[in-house]
């Protein structure tokens, strides 16, 4: 299961910094693009405004890219937690309670917080940086963020890649059982 879980949460982690492959003209010159200094993360967006994150050091490249997604898609992000989490029905309605059921009865929260400091030492550092780029989104745009938006918890990274393999698992049992 510690296996599962760390290559989950690198797959998830690696597809949160692979942007688009089209060409768009490069921020500010290159001089956006010279490295900080370690503990400081540059986000520069591109003429499709593509965010590049410039950091010296892994933990401030996914605060960028965890500040950067959560400028861009908040809500989206914070609302899957939420259902990885078995949240949803307090959100968005009753209507999610069998899913909140199912990954509650999986024990998919309570695993992805005893997980957290089971992770190889520099794959937790870019989770902690990541939901830390998240936090200090919310806490510095407090007064625009929507009132429902909590604060995200290291572990809510690993929940929502359990969440989606259990939920693509039973998608496939489902179709080879049909």
């Amino acid at each position: 299961m510690d296996r599962l879980i760390v290559i989950t949460v690198s797959a998830v982690l690696s597809s949160l910094i692979i942007s688009s492959s089209a060409v768009a003209a490069p921020p500010d010159g290159l001089l956006a693009y010279d490295p900080p200094e370690v503990g400081q993360v540059r986000i520069a967006r591109d003429s499709f405004g593509v965010p590049h994150i410039i950091a010296s050091d892994d933990r401030s490249l996914f605060f960028g890219v965890g500040y950067a997604q959560a400028e861009d898609q908040l809500e989206n992000v914070v609302r899957n937690f939420l259902l990885a989490e078995g949240r949803g029905a307090e959100y968005l309605g009753e209507s999610h309670l069998p899913t909140d059921h199912m990954i509650r009865s999986m024990r998919i929260p309570t695993i992805a917080e005893q997980s957290i400091d089971k992770l190889p030492p520099q794959l937790k550092t870019h989770v902690v940086g990541f939901v830390d780029g998240i936090n200090f989104y919310i806490e510095t745009h407090r007064d625009d963020v929507p009132s429902w938006v909590e604060s995200v918890e290291p572990h809510a990274p690993i929940a929502l890649g359990l969440a989606v393999n259990l939920l693509f698992s039973m998608d496939d049992a489902r179709r080879d059982l049909a």
